[in-house]
Protein backbone atom coordinates (compact mmCIF):
# COMPACT_ATOMS: atom_id res chain seq x y z
CA UNK A 1 0.00 0.00 0.00
CA UNK A 2 1.55 3.30 -1.38
CA UNK A 3 -0.80 6.17 0.08
CA UNK A 4 0.07 9.25 -1.77
CA UNK A 5 2.74 7.26 -3.54
CA UNK A 6 4.96 7.07 -0.56
CA UNK A 7 7.01 4.21 0.60
CA UNK A 8 7.14 3.01 4.05
CA UNK A 9 10.15 2.31 5.61
CA UNK A 10 12.02 2.55 9.14
CA UNK A 11 14.78 4.54 10.32
CA UNK A 12 17.23 2.30 12.13
CA UNK A 13 18.72 3.83 15.15
CA UNK A 14 22.31 4.52 14.01
CA UNK A 15 24.70 5.11 17.30
CA UNK A 16 27.84 7.21 16.33
CA UNK A 17 29.77 6.53 12.85
CA UNK A 18 27.04 3.88 11.73
CA UNK A 19 26.27 4.90 8.41
CA UNK A 20 22.68 6.27 7.81
CA UNK A 21 20.15 4.65 5.47
CA UNK A 22 19.96 5.88 2.12
CA UNK A 23 18.09 6.44 -1.16
CA UNK A 24 19.38 6.27 -4.59
CA UNK A 25 17.30 8.12 -6.97
CA UNK A 26 18.16 8.31 -11.05
CA UNK A 27 17.83 10.06 -13.67
CA UNK A 28 17.57 13.61 -12.09
CA UNK A 29 20.06 15.47 -14.66
CA UNK A 30 18.96 18.92 -15.03
CA UNK A 31 15.52 17.72 -12.98
CA UNK A 32 13.85 18.90 -10.22
CA UNK A 33 13.61 16.53 -7.04
CA UNK A 34 10.90 16.99 -4.29
CA UNK A 35 12.12 15.57 -1.10
CA UNK A 36 9.12 14.72 1.35
CA UNK A 37 9.22 12.69 4.18
CA UNK A 38 6.77 11.95 7.36
CA UNK A 39 7.20 10.33 10.59
CA UNK A 40 4.66 7.25 11.65
CA UNK A 41 3.43 7.72 14.88
CA UNK A 42 6.02 10.30 16.26
CA UNK A 43 5.42 13.47 14.52
CA UNK A 44 7.73 14.94 17.31
CA UNK A 45 10.95 13.77 15.91
CA UNK A 46 13.32 15.44 14.54
CA UNK A 47 13.50 13.91 10.94
CA UNK A 48 16.27 15.30 8.99
CA UNK A 49 17.77 15.22 5.30
CA UNK A 50 20.66 15.34 3.34
CA UNK A 51 21.95 14.70 -0.18
CA UNK A 52 25.58 14.17 -1.39
CA UNK A 53 25.62 18.50 -2.40
CA UNK A 54 23.56 20.02 0.58
CA UNK A 55 22.35 19.26 4.22
CA UNK A 56 18.27 20.10 4.07
CA UNK A 57 18.34 20.21 7.81
CA UNK A 58 15.64 18.52 10.10
CA UNK A 59 12.04 19.46 10.65
CA UNK A 60 9.51 18.29 13.34
CA UNK A 61 8.14 14.85 11.59
CA UNK A 62 7.54 16.25 8.13
CA UNK A 63 10.31 16.67 6.03
CA UNK A 64 9.33 18.92 2.38
CA UNK A 65 12.70 20.37 0.30
CA UNK A 66 12.36 20.89 -3.60
CA UNK A 67 15.41 21.89 -5.91
CA UNK A 68 17.63 21.46 -8.86
CA UNK A 69 19.86 18.49 -9.02
CA UNK A 70 23.26 19.06 -9.79
CA UNK A 71 24.10 15.45 -11.50
CA UNK A 72 22.19 12.29 -12.71
CA UNK A 73 21.93 9.96 -9.47
CA UNK A 74 20.93 11.73 -6.54
CA UNK A 75 21.68 10.25 -2.91
CA UNK A 76 19.06 10.99 -0.24
CA UNK A 77 20.04 10.50 3.23
CA UNK A 78 18.24 10.38 6.20
CA UNK A 79 19.05 10.79 9.55
CA UNK A 80 17.42 12.09 12.98
CA UNK A 81 18.37 14.33 15.11
CA UNK A 82 20.27 13.49 18.23
CA UNK A 83 18.31 16.24 20.29
CA UNK A 84 14.89 14.74 18.76
CA UNK A 85 15.27 10.93 18.74
CA UNK A 86 15.76 8.49 21.56
CA UNK A 87 17.49 5.36 20.63
CA UNK A 88 14.80 3.24 19.05
CA UNK A 89 13.97 3.00 15.29
CA UNK A 90 11.39 5.41 13.43
CA UNK A 91 8.89 4.49 10.72
CA UNK A 92 8.64 7.30 8.02
CA UNK A 93 7.06 7.60 5.11
CA UNK A 94 8.95 8.69 2.46
CA UNK A 95 8.54 9.90 -1.62
CA UNK A 96 10.70 11.23 -4.09
CA UNK A 97 9.35 12.84 -7.20
CA UNK A 98 11.57 14.58 -10.45
CA UNK A 99 9.98 16.57 -12.45
CA UNK A 100 8.55 16.13 -15.79
CA UNK A 101 10.13 16.92 -19.26
CA UNK A 102 6.78 19.57 -19.81
CA UNK A 103 8.97 21.47 -17.18
CA UNK A 104 12.25 21.76 -18.64
CA UNK A 105 11.48 25.28 -19.95
CA UNK A 106 10.80 26.49 -16.54
CA UNK A 107 11.78 24.23 -13.72
CA UNK A 108 10.83 26.03 -10.73
CA UNK A 109 7.20 25.95 -12.23
CA UNK A 110 7.71 22.35 -11.05
CA UNK A 111 8.10 22.98 -7.13
CA UNK A 112 5.81 25.73 -6.93
CA UNK A 113 3.06 23.63 -8.38
CA UNK A 114 3.29 20.68 -5.99
CA UNK A 115 1.02 20.05 -3.30
CA UNK A 116 2.85 20.43 -0.14
CA UNK A 117 0.81 19.42 2.77
CA UNK A 118 -0.08 15.70 1.08
CA UNK A 119 1.46 13.55 3.55
CA UNK A 120 0.03 10.12 4.43
CA UNK A 121 -1.51 11.31 7.97
CA UNK A 122 -3.14 14.00 6.20
CA UNK A 123 -6.11 11.18 4.66
CA UNK A 124 -9.11 10.79 6.17
CA UNK A 125 -8.49 7.49 8.68
CA UNK A 126 -10.99 5.15 7.22
CA UNK A 127 -13.43 2.85 9.84
CA UNK A 128 -12.17 -0.64 10.16
CA UNK A 129 -15.65 -1.84 12.45
CA UNK A 130 -18.55 -2.17 10.84
CA UNK A 131 -21.22 -0.13 11.25
CA UNK A 132 -23.52 -0.43 14.71
CA UNK A 133 -26.53 -1.29 12.33
CA UNK A 134 -26.10 -2.63 9.52
CA UNK A 135 -28.50 -2.01 6.47
CA UNK A 136 -29.97 -5.25 5.62
CA UNK A 137 -31.17 -5.80 1.77
CA UNK A 138 -34.79 -7.26 1.13
CA UNK A 139 -35.19 -10.10 -0.69
CA UNK A 140 -37.85 -9.62 -4.02
CA UNK A 141 -40.28 -11.48 -4.03
CA UNK A 142 -40.42 -14.84 -5.76
CA UNK A 143 -43.10 -13.79 -8.70
CA UNK A 144 -40.83 -10.81 -9.83
CA UNK A 145 -37.33 -12.28 -9.34
CA UNK A 146 -39.02 -15.49 -11.61
CA UNK A 147 -40.21 -12.47 -14.42
CA UNK A 148 -37.17 -11.05 -14.17
CA UNK A 149 -34.77 -14.26 -14.52
CA UNK A 150 -37.47 -15.20 -17.34
CA UNK A 151 -37.01 -11.89 -19.23
CA UNK A 152 -33.38 -12.02 -19.46
CA UNK A 153 -32.98 -15.96 -20.77
CA UNK A 154 -35.37 -14.69 -23.56
CA UNK A 155 -33.74 -11.51 -24.58
CA UNK A 156 -30.49 -13.60 -24.24
CA UNK A 157 -31.67 -16.13 -26.33
CA UNK A 158 -33.14 -13.93 -28.83
CA UNK A 159 -30.19 -11.83 -29.17
CA UNK A 160 -28.00 -15.16 -29.67
CA UNK A 161 -30.83 -15.98 -32.41
CA UNK A 162 -30.34 -12.79 -34.42
CA UNK A 163 -27.12 -12.74 -34.27
CA UNK A 164 -26.36 -16.15 -36.09
CA UNK A 165 -29.14 -15.54 -38.77
CA UNK A 166 -27.14 -12.20 -39.90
Amino acid sequence: MRPLGFYYTILPYTPDGDPNPCFTVEGTADKRVEIMAETHGLLNSKLCVRTQVQDFGCDDGRLYNCEQANANTLTIEFYCDTNGCDQSPIAIWVRFVVSFDEYDDDPEMFCMERDTGEYPSSLIKLPTEPPPNPIIPTTASGNTLTTSVTSLLATCFISILFKFEV
